[in-house]
């Protein structure tokens, strides 16, 4: 059966809440690694699929830090092959907006309510060196670009678009968020068919997602697996007409072809 890990992201206002999100994205980092040690002398067919994981957020924000350390860790276990869901529950603003843009779906739980933003880093001066300071402002301002490239390229947001929040806030409701791209219902392009979002129908959804993902993936196996059928019913019917050296030859020119 296939695995679903759920972890809400609240207000990332101390260590202590990020400490415990990446506690759960470690303990899933755990999970996959026993699957992929199991899968790896299974077939495609007999293979377990990673784990589904779905972020719901209620965020204001908080620690920048805290933010990429958890979207790095839910990059790394995409690259492993999970699946990831980013809800919006109410709000995600500020370094929440980013985690939420880590998915590879990205829904909100009631749209008319939903809310983002966006702006720059938020930061005070404290009381320190002077060029202390303007060093750690530089490592922020890094960060920040970094995180402006990541949202770019998830969504039809552009970097013009994003310089011009550099000092302001950028609030946003669900329509625009989905002009915009940030909120992503859809799965794949193979996907022809264009379905109609409700808070019920979510489940279907993703089980939709999971197995076109699969499908895709045991497609060459699986047609590898008819060759050989089709090989051995060409063996069955001739072999009481024709000699065994005759029967190899035919098969195997059947192989290449349909290869």
């Amino acid at each position: 059966m296939l695995e679903k890990f759920i972890i809400d992201i609240p207000d990332l206002d101390s260590n202590k809440p990020v400490i415990e999100i990446m506690r759960q994205l470690y303990e899933i980092e755990y999970v996959c690694e026993e699957i992929m040690l199991e899968n790896e002398n299974l077939k495609a067919s007999a293979k377990k699929e990673m784990p589904i994981i779905h972020l719901m957020i209620s965020s204001n924000g908080g620690l920048l830090s805290g933010a990429i350390s958890i979207i790095s860790m839910v990059e790394k276990l995409k690259r492993m092959g999970c699946f990831v869901i980013t809800e919006c529950c109410s709000h995600a603003l500020s370094a929440g907006f980013f985690i939420f843009m880590s998915g590879d779906i990205r829904l909100a739980t009631y749209p008319k309510m939903a809310k983002w933003l966006y702006h720059y880093a938020l930061t005070s001066t404290g009381f320190d060196n002077v060029n202390v300071l303007i060093d750690n402002l530089d490592l922020v301002k890094d960060d920040m670009e970094v995180l402006k490239e990541y949202t770019i390229e998830r969504s039809n947001i552009t970097k013009e678009q994003l310089d011009g929040y550099d000092r302001k806030d950028w609030w946003l409701r669900y329509d625009e968020a989905k002009e915009l791209g940030i909120i992503k219902e859809d799965f794949d392009e193979d996907i022809e068919e264009e379905v109609e979002l409700e808070i019920d129908d979510i489940d279907e959804l993703i089980e939709k997602a999971i197995t076109s993902h699969v499908e895709s993936e045991e497609l060459d196996e699986s047609e590898e697996l008819d060759v050989e059928e089709d090989v051995e019913e060409d063996v069955e019917e001739d072999v009481e007409e024709k000699p065994k050296k005759e029967i190899q030859k035919k098969s195997v020119k059947r192989v290449r072809r349909r290869r």
